[in-house]
């Protein structure tokens, strides 16, 4: 190659490299055009190849571009070297480094400020101040046998990073790629060792001579700097043409993925149902007690346009009750058209939909990503949106529409009114042992128990109330208590403030479970009732006055009573 493009005189060798370096600069750069930015259908490794073997040819020619053949000192000195470097470095800083999404994402400047917090987990942010110093010796032609090489090694540091902190509380973000920051940072390095090869410093015997105290490191400097850009490029553009959708929208915002891509597209359905003429049965295959998010939650798949799901013996659907969306549970009945049958196995989910007759319609499988934000292989959120999955297939396969029709609940925004109660008198009565979690209910009325009721513990995030046959998960208020009184079911949770006793009281018809109405009261208790709030202290009696409550509390285990009248706060009239 050298023969051909020296050719037989000087004014060939010249006029030929001036004319190579240009086409090759041109297709190189055209190249990398349409691999990275179009994601043409071009073939991959030799679009990558062609780029990267004219990149380098480029820097070859360059050496005949002038009709000495040597190249000149200076585009190689320490001088150049060390600008080039701190040119890099300082680019750095305002392009993204790493990140864990589009919306957690740190630029090298934010980095250069807040990294060291990070020490702990990766030693990469001392890099940094070797750098600067480095350049520092390097402008007084000083040695930097130690510095420059072990900013380099510090730099590459990086790569070890998996997780960073999230927030004050010690969360943690899975790094999902790195950007451009993070390859003109390594780059910076890379020509910094470069330039520690290229300095001349005074010969150690004679003062007047020039010496390049370490002249390996610029041909391994400038091999390293080639390397990263190589290899950014190239996994830049291989991740972006072999990624599924999912994983193209997220790489985005990132020069490559710190891990393989996901080349996995969850295939659309064939033959969705035109019609749901009953429940869906769900039965769910958990190992190791692992999660199976969203389909272990009811009221989230209900939310989705499901009809109504059978778990076990019993029905489940979204209600109005008196203007409130409520989850209910019947005993079941009819026949079921369709069976969804989850299995996990650690980060594993499998989801097959079967109609009548064994007709699948659907059979996925997903690697689910622990890290937060991260959407598993395919694509998979156990909190999905419409548009995602495994959401957008149920749904899909179901013939369901994206925005579902639900009842609508008045409830929905928190609508308690708050209250201000005083302590008027104090007893005290006999210490009770065993008493009834449900006391003053009829013996049909209690509380949903996964043993007693033999049910799933997965089926809501909320507590269940039974009355009768029929089965009510109201929105929590805390943790929640239960009494009776007539016709009225009352349910409180007892909380502490500083010196303040709180109560969260809510009252339900005992027919339909309506809702009445909801109180929040302050009370200034005495000691002991603040510090038993939530292991003892129950409501025993409410008497409803115009402009006034009178709540009888009680501490079953030392027998303390005491009377609270409460009134609504200033413009918060009890509806």
């Amino acid at each position: 190659m050298q023969k051909i493009i020296a050719g037989h005189g000087s004014i060939v060798r010249r006029k030929f490299a001036a004319c190579a370096f240009w086409i090759l600069n041109a297709a190189s750069w055209a190249a990398l055009y349409i691999g990275y930015l179009r994601h043409s259908e071009l073939p991959l490794g030799e679009v990558a190849a062609a780029a990267l073997f004219g990149l380098l040819l480029q820097l070859y020619c360059a050496r005949f571009h002038s009709p000495g053949a040597p190249i000149r000192p200076r585009w190689l000195s320490c001088n150049v070297l060390c600008a080039l470097a701190l040119a890099c470095w300082l680019l750095s800083l305002g392009f993204r480094g790493l990140g864990a999404d589009q919306k957690h994402m740190w630029y090298g400047g934010e980095l250069l400020a807040w990294g060291w917090l990070g020490l702990g987990q990766t030693l990469a942010w001392l890099a940094n101040p070797l750098f600067l110093w480095t350049l520092v010796r390097l402008s007084t032609r000083r040695r930097t046998l130690v510095s420059g090489p072990l900013a380099f090694v510090l730099a590459l540091d990086t790569w070890r990073l998996d997780t960073y902190l999230a927030d004050e509380g010690g969360g943690q973000y899975q790094v999902y790629g790195y950007g451009w920051g993070a390859v003109l940072w390594l780059l910076s390095m890379t020509l910094l060792l470069a330039a520690c090869g290229s300095v001349r410093t005074a010969h150690p015997h004679s003062p007047v001579a020039l010496v390049r105290p370490q002249p390996w490191l610029r041909p391994l400097g400038l091999a390293l700097g080639v390397l990263v850009v190589a290899a950014a490029g190239a996994l830049a553009m291989e991740q972006r043409q072999i990624a599924n959708h999912t994983e193209q929208a997220a790489l985005a915002a990132f020069a490559f993925k710190r891990d393989a891509v996901c080349t996995r597209e969850v295939p659309p359905v064939e033959h969705p149902v035109a019609h749901i003429s009953g429940p869906l049965t769900l039965l769910i295959e958990a190992r190791e007690h692992a999660s199976a998010y969203p389909f272990e939650d009811l009221e989230d798949l209900l939310s989705w346009g499901i009809p109504a799901i059978r778990v076990q013996d019993r029905d489940y659907q979204l209600s109005d009750v008196g203007g409130e969306r409520m989850m209910t549970s019947v005993p079941a009945a009819g026949p079921t058209p369709l069976g969804l049958l989850i299995r996990t196995d650690g980060p594993n989910l499998s989801a097959l939909l079967q109609a009548e007759g064994g007709v699948v319609l659907f059979k996925q499988d997903w690697k689910r990503s622990p890290a937060y934000g991260h959407s598993g292989c395919p694509d998979f959120s156990p909190f999905p949106a419409p548009e995602q999955q495994p959401r957008a297939l149920l749904t899909s396969a179901l013939g369901l529409p994206a925005k579902p029709v639900i009842p609508f609940d008045r409830y929905a925004v928190a609508d308690s009114v708050d209250y201000q109660g005083v302590v008027t008198a104090q007893g005290m009565a006999a210490p009770v042992d065993g008493r009834s979690r449900n006391p003053g209910c009829p013996a049909t009325v209690g509380w949903v128990s996964a043993r007693a009721d033999r049910t799933p513990d997965f089926i809501s995030r909320r507590d269940g109330l039974r009355i009768g046959d029929k089965w009510f998960f109201a929105r929590r208020i805390g943790e929640p208590k239960l009494f009776c009184q007539t016709d009225s079911a009352f349910l409180y949770s007892v909380g502490d403030r500083t010196e303040l006793l709180t109560l969260m009281i809510e009252k339900r018809r005992l027919s339909d479970f309506q809702r009445h109405w909801r109180i929040f009261v302050e009370v200034t208790a005495p000691q002991t009732f603040i510090e038993n709030a939530k292991r003892g202290v129950t409501l025993d009696s409410v008497v409803e006055q115009d402009d006034q409550m009178i709540l009888q509390l009680s501490d079953p285990r030392d027998g303390r009573q005491i009377t609270v009248v409460a009134k609504p706060k200033p413009g918060k009239a009890r509806r």
